[in-house]
């Protein structure tokens, strides 16, 4: 029996909300003296984000091509990747202007998360794949 994308989704945003609480709470208090916590900390908050991105960037690739229609998934791909893309780019740029105030940059990375959780909670009965039609 295998799990559906929705819940392979919902696991890899409770995982990376998981690991970015973690670094907001404990890597501000992080400092030089403590060398082995900053590492710990750091270490453990990265592993597990990265595992909850894994979850989450594979099952919303397949999700996403799963509940739209055909006649509009090369458009729907396209804006999909296009907002991933300046993304990717504006991540860097925000954090980079935040890097001494560490609180708020890991803070407005959690508030985003918890908001995408709360609205993959509230549309989790929409996400399921369309039935297979028999021929």
């Amino acid at each position: 029996r295998r799990l559906q994308d929705r819940w392979l989704l919902l696991i890899g945003i409770i995982l990376s909300l998981a690991a970015m609480t973690w670094l907001t709470v404990l890597l501000p208090s992080a400092t030089s003296e403590r060398k082995t916590y900053c590492y710990v900390v750091l270490i453990v908050g990265a592993s597990v984000d990265i595992a909850g991105l894994s979850f989450f960037g594979v099952s919303i690739a397949s999700l996403f091509s799963k509940v739209t229609s055909m006649k509009y998934q090369g458009t729907s791909q396209g804006v999909r990747r296009s907002v991933a893309f300046i993304a990717m780019i504006m991540g860097p740029l925000w954090a980079g202007a935040f890097l001494s105030r560490l609180t708020i940059m890991l803070g407005v990375s959690v508030g985003l998360i918890t908001l995408i959780t709360i609205l993959v909670v509230l549309s989790f009965s929409q996400l399921k794949e369309p039935e297979q039609q028999v021929l």
